[in-house]
């Protein structure tokens, strides 16, 4: 049997609750990311993989057919599977002799660190309806509340409690730290402590940590054509310049910023791992490896926003760029606020040693230590498997809020918007014809008790695409029913008072 050794570099554990699928597939997935197997390598027959890992032939098949629907590889009739040759070319880089696990996260960054600066913040506040499709939130109503209410009383009531209040860091609860890291590690192919995790309050308070940590006034921010408004405003609050690179179907052009590097410093990046906002598109395999590259070559920082991880709804969510990243560059956040309500601001940082105690000494000059007592009990419901259940639950439920709206958006109003159906996140990416301007549309619903957005916070600058996201997760079918009712009606009216315009398909 030909001898491969990159075979050595895959490690299975089968006393995980992780899949062995999944647990191969991530394997080859970092091993591609890492340029141990290259664009063009020809894997090994199925029965081979099977034979060297000693694992079941289906359970190989079933690993090559996430990378494949990932991109990160391709099959040729009869012929096998092949590393996509899309991929950029990555010299491989030793990690402690081990390339079959995660990197570990450096103690240092992989950029330049110096002050940051506190300016103020534009406070917002979003209109109320009867209903709403929304930009994305989750439902509370699928929350663990009482679960929740439970536990908070539960620390609440505890004879260490002044223990626990006296000792506050910044850093955020030691247990939820020492509770949540090994899961991320295990599920999102990381290599990180609880020293390198600071928690917030959600992922917007973590974008506005780092944006006074990592940037100074005339700094360059790269960020989507169209892009978070929170996240941009931001960076333009710590003076940074905003600088937009298209997004296509692959996530953000890396060519394009490729040769914008070739013209200009750049100092951080942003980007969504996942379900970009605004247009819901994930970015692309070989797009993650060629960013990181570009980071290593041009020494800027990555920042890696992940806030809707556990959302996906046909295959696997793709292993974090933070996972292939040994030297520092990418700092990756995340939220709990979607798995519990959105009042319950729970989010987290992790980032190299030297940057964490940055972050720590902003936290503590704007005062806000966190919520220990909220910590807690989050670390409490998911020792108890509380989070996981409902997680399950939620994602069920969400999956069938998608089908249900893209299922109207297909059979009524296909003469009037276009959409691709998500494949994860919690809303719809719609684009109206010209001939049905969302601002008015938005007045007619809002008369009628439905709150939808008129699109401009998604327009670049001097554009109007005409477009919005139609949040489906907040609302359950009938709901959904009821407000796609007052959407179609109001559309149809605006039809109707301009028959020699709009025509209907049949």
């Amino acid at each position: 049997m030909p001898n491969y050794p990159f075979f050595n570099e895959i490690t299975l554990d089968r006393h995980s609750e992780v899949a062995l699928y999944i647990q191969l597939s991530n394997n080859l997935a970092r091993l591609i990311k890492r340029g141990i197997l290259k664009p063009g390598f020809k894997l090994p027959g199925t029965r081979t993989i099977a034979s060297h890992l000693a694992v079941n032939r289906n359970t190989v098949v079933a690993a090559l057919s996430e990378l494949e629907a990932e991109g990160w590889i391709y099959s040729r009739n009869r012929s096998g599977w092949y590393i996509n040759k899309d991929l950029p070319v990555v010299t491989p880089r030793s990690v402690n002799g081990d390339l079959g696990m995660a990197c570990c996260y450096p103690e240092t960054t992989g950029f330049a660190l110096y002050e940051p600066a506190l300016p103020e913040l534009e406070y917002q506040q979003s209109p109320r309806a009867p209903l709403a499709f929304d930009d994305g939130s989750s439902d509370p109503r699928l929350a663990p509340l009482q679960e929740y209410a439970r536990e908070y009383a539960s620390v609440l009531q505890s004879p260490r409690l002044g223990r626990l209040l006296e000792q506050v860091s910044p850093l955020g609860d030691r247990r939820l730290r020492e509770i949540y890291t090994p899961l991320l590690n295990q599920y999102r192919g990381l290599n990180v402590q609880p020293n390198q995790m600071i928690l917030t309050r959600g992922a917007t308070q973590a974008i506005f940590l780092l944006s006074h940590t990592l940037l100074k006034p005339g700094d360059t921010v790269v960020v989507g054509e169209s892009s978070y408004e929170i996240a941009n405003q931001a960076f333009r609050k710590a003076g940074a310049r905003l600088l937009r690179i298209p997004v296509d179907e692959k996530g953000l052009d890396t060519d394009a910023l490729s040769q914008r590097l070739e013209r200009e410093a750049i100092r951080l990046v942003y980007v969504p791992s996942h379900h970009y906002w605004p247009t819901t598109v994930a970015l692309s395999p070989e797009r993650r490896v060629q960013l990181l590259e570009l980071a290593r070559q041009h020494h800027f920082a990555i920042l890696e926003d992940d806030y809707d991880y556990d959302y996906h709804y046909q295959h696997k969510p793709l292993l974090p760029i933070a996972s292939a990243d040994c030297e520092g560059y990418v700092i990756y956040i995340g939220s709990y606020s979607k798995k519990l309500f959105p009042a319950a601001r729970a989010g987290f940082i992790l980032a190299p040693d030297d940057l964490i105690q940055r972050l720590m000494q902003v936290r503590q000059l704007i005062g806000d230590p966190g919520d220990p007592i909220q910590e807690r009990a989050i670390a409490r419901l998911i020792e108890l498997g509380t989070m996981r259940r409902y997680g399950k639950k939620a994602l069920h439920a969400y999956r069938q809020r998608r089908d249900h709206l893209c299922k109207l958006l297909q059979e009524e109003l296909n003469f009037a918007v276009d959409f691709q159906v998500p494949e994860g996140g919690m809303a719809v990416w719609a684009r109206f014809k010209p001939q049905f301007p969302l601002p008015e549309i938005a007045a007619r619903c809002r008369e009628k008790g439905l709150l939808i957005s008129d699109g401009k916070i998604y327009n670049p600058p001097g554009t109007d695409w005409n477009a919005c996201r139609l949040g489906f997760a907040a609302l359950n079918t009938d709901e959904i029913s009821r407000a796609f009712q007052i959407l179609r009606s109001s559309m149809l009216e605006m039809q109707a008072s301009k028959p020699r315009i709009f025509v209907q398909n049949p």
